[in-house]
């Protein structure tokens, strides 16, 4: 059949997993995004409380969850002991120190990118046909 003749089985190839999930990521979250800044500029003085909210509900699984996967086993934490006895403080002492010197917008501004550039790579990876999502 010609791609005229079925207009409805093309369109819904576009779709991830659904008009009605996918629809709820694109204008969902800017939708709660936007809600947010909005509280943020009528309410400053809950900007911290919403960072910590967002960071402890959206960005520390995703630590917890690297960290965790080499210390399920012996021989998993034998051959990555150096990523949490040695990287995982030298993270910590480096953020702190740049906390320090340079001040903590820069923390927050690394986060930020480096979410949208994991995000979007990872997005972009998923809506490619034929390349597998890791």
């Amino acid at each position: 059949m010609s791609d005229i003749a079925m207009p409805l089985r093309q369109s819904n190839r576009a779709w991830l997993r659904g008009a009605r999930f996918d629809l709820s990521f694109i204008l969902g979250i800017p939708a709660v995004a936007f809600l947010t800044g909005a509280v943020i500029l009528w309410q400053p003085q809950l900007f911290t409380p919403i960072l910590l909210f967002d960071l402890w509900f959206l960005g520390y699984h995703h630590v917890i969850a690297t960290y965790t996967r080499p210390c399920f086993d012996r021989k998993s934490f034998s051959a990555h002991w150096p990523l949490l006895v040695v990287l995982l403080p030298a993270v910590a002492v480096g953020t702190l120190a740049i906390v320090y010197f340079v001040g903590l917008w820069t923390v927050a501004s690394v986060y930020c990118y480096w979410q949208w550039f994991h995000y979007t790579r990872q997005d972009g990876r998923m809506v490619q046909p034929g390349i597998a999502v890791a």
